[in-house]
């Protein structure tokens, strides 16, 4: 039986001092950390096969840990690409801005961005999504009790999980327009099983939670400081496509 993973907690002053070179890490610049994944395991996981994770629960992509139905955290920084994945072909083509591709071609010009009509064998026509996904990421932290963890994470939300995307862009503008910073407020993402035909699926709920302390604050704008400038990359894998690969 899977079970939920306790993480480490800091308070904020810990977490301004842990963004500096680790011990045996002092060779590599920010612009190479690398940040873990956050996903919801799927029926296609894995992770649910190998029984690590429960079906619906979020987890960690590095550690396979079982993180629970429940996740709340603050964004530190939230970012779009666009990436083509097929199962076929593995990685067709991938923007780093959602605006041009590594190719160079303009996205809003590719067929790839675009949805698309097919008939089925009965000529019944069906909208087809895009093939080229846009993918809202964040770099988050996680709360822990009363501090948070001090490993940022990051989340993507894609295909199934873009209305949750949505929301949260939302959320982050509405505090925006407030003249607060996007990490205020702590964000409470709960998942959902849901049903479209003969699919089934999980995805986030989210909710604009409670206050960020004042001493967190001044941690998690350290964060901010420390990758504001840098373009971070999704490694979204095939094993998650499929999983949120239909429905729409």
């Amino acid at each position: 039986m899977a079970e939920k993973k306790e993480l480490k907690k800091v308070d904020g002053q810990q977490l301004a001092m842990v963004w500096t070179p680790g011990e045996g890490f002092e060779d590599f610049s920010e612009e190479e950390r690398a940040y873990p994944r956050i996903a919801i395991a799927q029926a296609m996981s894995g992770v649910v096969a190998s029984g690590k994770v429960k079906l619906g629960h979020w987890y960690n992509t590095l550690t396979e840990d079982d993180l629970g139905e429940e996740l709340t955290f603050a964004v530190i920084k939230a970012f779009h690409q666009r990436i083509y994945l097929s199962q076929e072909e593995g990685l067709v083509c991938r923007s780093l801005d959602s605006k041009v591709s590594v190719d160079g071609m303009p996205c809003a010009t590719c067929p790839h961005s675009k949805w698309s009509e097919e008939k089925d064998a009965k000529g019944t026509s069906k909208r087809m999504p895009p093939a080229c996904a846009l993918v809202y990421s964040y770099v988050i932290v996680l709360k822990q009790g009363d501090g948070v963890d001090p490993v940022p994470y990051l989340l993507s939300l894609m295909r199934t999980g873009a209305r949750a995307g949505r929301k949260l862009n939302q959320a982050l503008q509405y505090l925006v327009t407030r003249g607060e910073p996007i990490f205020a407020r702590w964000i409470v993402a709960r998942t959902k099983q849901e049903t479209k035909g003969k699919n089934s699926y999980f995805v986030p709920e989210i909710v604009l939670n409670g206050k960020v302390d004042e001493q967190l604050l001044e941690g998690f704008r350290a964060m901010r400081r420390a990758i504001m400038n840098l373009r971070v990359d999704v490694d979204v894998n095939q094993e998650e496509i499929a999983d949120t690969q239909e429905p729409f």
